[in-house]
């Protein structure tokens, strides 16, 4: 249950409210589903434009083409057309507005399709994928566009998600302010199903330390549950923080789960948990503040990786899959190794690797500990 606090809170200022208005419309029959390449998408670019007009934001149309992969057009010209929608709200402090905080959702969906076994076309609505991430940061720029931080922010609603995160790919590489000026990017996918029993929301933080870690899980609201990972969950090169990550800007990523409406028609705005996701706003929106009012913005810090992985099933970190030129081959592993300590700490089972891990970055000096065949080996290498 939500706090009292936070509830009266979303009454008093009508923010939640807001986020039902605008999920309710995109999530409806008249957007399809907001499929690539299909008319409901170009509706839905329309009405954010639309909505950010009357918040007094001009926003940006970015156009960009795509190809499919079954492409017939032999002349290399592109098969169609797609667009983010970009919105910059300038920040108040002479020093540090040349500075950008990004938070981006996408706004496409799987659209409408033919069911595999025939039939007529069905909407898939796409409620919590992702008109919750959309809505939610419209809702984020009226905030930001009444009482603008230090930093500048940029709103961005990235199409082609679905298809390979087309749109964050081609934003970074095609940046409408000084990709070199980005202190940060905050995803919001699939934020609105939080599961009322366990009130917990996967935050993956690829590019943030342990440190920068905890002080972000620590703003949270009473009654949210914060699952944090650096970059190690199934799903952290999946979504449009990606492609900043790679850019060496620091992220996170907002996600309450998948769920058995995933990209499917039942994905509905009648499943939306609305406490949840008035919990998960205010979180947002703390975090947000945090780094756009202050100097403090997370610097790059990526996980340390040994490059390699463990055997499926292991009661032991039995190493396999060894990864040529990562750490783990440089120290000498081979498939069938199993670790035993890294810096002094004991790796009991599987799961204690990755604990460790979360606690060093790239670069850093590891010993590391391991047996072969019974007999105990060492060495030490940089983290890659």
């Amino acid at each position: 249950m939500l706090p009292v606090s936070i509830l009266v809170a979303q009454a008093q200022d009508g923010s939640l409210e807001r986020i039902k208005k605008d999920m309710t419309v995109l999530a409806s029959s008249e957007m399809a589903g907001r499929g690539n390449g299909q008319e409901g998408l170009n509706k839905a670019v329309a009405y954010v434009v639309e909505s950010y007009k009357k918040m007094g934001i001009k926003a940006q149309v970015q156009t960009f083409p795509y190809r499919l992969r079954n492409s017939q057009n032999v002349m290399g010209e592109p098969d169609g057309y797609l667009s983010n929608v970009v919105a910059t709200i300038k920040g108040k402090d002479k020093k540090l507005n040349s500075q950008y905080i990004v938070v981006g959702a996408h706004l496409d969906h799987i659209g409408t399709r033919t069911p595999p076994d025939g039939g007529q076309p069905v909407i898939n609505f796409g409620a919590d994928d992702n008109a919750s991430g959309s809505a939610t940061l419209l809702e984020l720029a009226r905030t930001f566009k009444k009482n603008p931080p230090a930093h500048s922010l940029v709103f961005i609603h990235f199409s082609g998600e679905e298809w390979g995160l087309l749109g964050s790919k081609h934003w970074v590489d095609n940046p409408t302010v000084n990709i070199n000026s980005v202190r940060f990017m905050a995803n919001l996918d699939m934020v609105g199903r939080l599961n009322p029993d366990t009130a917990t929301m996967t935050f993956t933080a690829v590019g943030m330390g342990a440190e920068a870690i905890a002080k972000a899980v620590a703003m949270a609201p009473e009654g949210l549950n914060i699952a944090a990972d650096r970059g190690t969950s199934v799903f952290a090169g999946a979504s449009d923080h990606a492609p900043f990550a790679a850019k060496n800007i620091p992220t996170c990523f907002f996600f309450t789960g998948i769920h058995p409406d995933y990209h499917r028609p039942g994905d509905t705005i009648d499943k939306i948990n609305w406490d949840g996701l008035a919990t998960i706003t205010q979180f947002i929106k703390t975090l947000v503040t945090e780094y756009a009012m202050n100097h403090d913005v997370p610097e790059f810090l990526p996980r340390g990786n040994l490059g390699l992985a463990i055997a499926p099933g292991s009661e032991k970190a039995m190493a396999t899959r060894i990864s040529q030129g990562g750490s783990a081959e440089s120290a000498g592993i081979i498939s069938g190794d199993i670790l035993t300590s890294i810096n002094g700490h004991k790796i009991i089972v599987p799961g204690d690797l990755a604990k460790i891990l979360d606690l060093l970055n790239r670069g850093d000096a590891v010993k590391l500990i391991w047996e072969r065949d019974g007999v105990q080996m060492e060495g030490e290498v940089l983290l890659k």
